[in-house]
């Protein structure tokens, strides 16, 4: 790759860790999945469109660490990009001996609809771990993506195409309803903030999105589940993110964009 690696051993990496108050095998992920970004953004260059935890934690400061490097496929979309090519750009994110990837053979799903390859072994400096990959082939982006520098204390800067922190809304509404993962709320407390200038997008953006959800989904759902997550909040959120935000200020922040998503109906929070 042609970003310059800033840890050069594990004492190096050691002293990010504690820079940063995260584990070291935490330390090890996040330069992991940057060089992965790295190599992806370098190999399919304006094609991958990165979104999720990672994003938020790389481009945006987000506290939670994250194990997943999401991505939507344009230009076009709803095209895949053949396996191969995928597992050869992750496999090249390697720096000599210090950080090494093991790709699966195959990848866990293949289709129209997307590529994940799940539990991506690496190896760096003296740490092992797994990481995945997941390129979403659903959808096109609505909004023009938003050039990123990310990769410190890692990497030397590098740029990378992200989804728009008000599309990511979109998205996150949708993903609200879709599947049960306390992170998905708190995450609302960032993305909230970072869409608060473009919040006018929002409807037209969360309009698109929840094409791919059954028909009938509407805001009142998106509540029902905002509310769904008070019990086991504190359970499942703060064992992966100390510094999360609390239960009521990540409903607060679910809500807020609920509102702005459906702007011309009323909600009960």
């Amino acid at each position: 790759m042609k970003i310059a690696l800033l840890v050069p051993d594990a004492w190096a990496l050691q002293e990010v860790a504690d820079d940063q108050g995260i584990a070291l095998d935490d330390a090890a992920r996040d330069l992991a999945l940057l060089a992965v970004m790295a190599s992806l953004a370098e190999s399919f260059e304006q094609r991958i469109i990165f979104k999720g935890g990672a994003m938020l934690r790389f481009g945006y400061g987000a506290s939670r660490t994250s194990r997943d490097a999401d991505a939507t496929v344009v230009k076009p979309a709803r095209s895949p990009i053949p396996a191969d090519e995928v597992a050869n750009a992750i496999a090249a994110a390697g720096v000599s001996q210090f950080l090494r990837f093991q790709v699966p053979k195959a990848p866990k799903t293949d289709n129209r609809h997307s590529l994940d390859f799940d539990r991506i072994g690496f190896r760096c400096a003296d740490m092992s771990g797994v990481l995945d990959v997941e390129l979403s082939y659903r959808e096109d982006a609505v909004l023009p993506p938003k050039p990123l520098a990310v990769g410190p204390p890692y990497f030397s800067p590098f740029e990378v195409l992200a989804l728009r922190p008000v599309e990511m809304a979109g998205e996150k509404l949708r993903t609200l309803v879709q599947r049960e993962r306390a992170t998905d709320l708190s995450d609302c407390v960032l993305i909230e903030a970072l869409s608060r200038d473009e919040m006018t997008e929002l409807p037209a953006i969360r309009e698109q999105k929840f094409k791919l959800v059954r028909n009938g989904v509407g805001p009142a759902d998106v509540i029902r589940r905002i509310n769904q997550f008070e019990k086991g909040y504190e359970r499942d959120v703060r064992p992966v993110d100390p510094a999360a935000p609390s239960y009521l200020e990540a409903k607060a922040a679910a809500v807020t964009l609920v509102r702005n998503a459906w702007p011309k109906i009323g909600h009960a929070s």
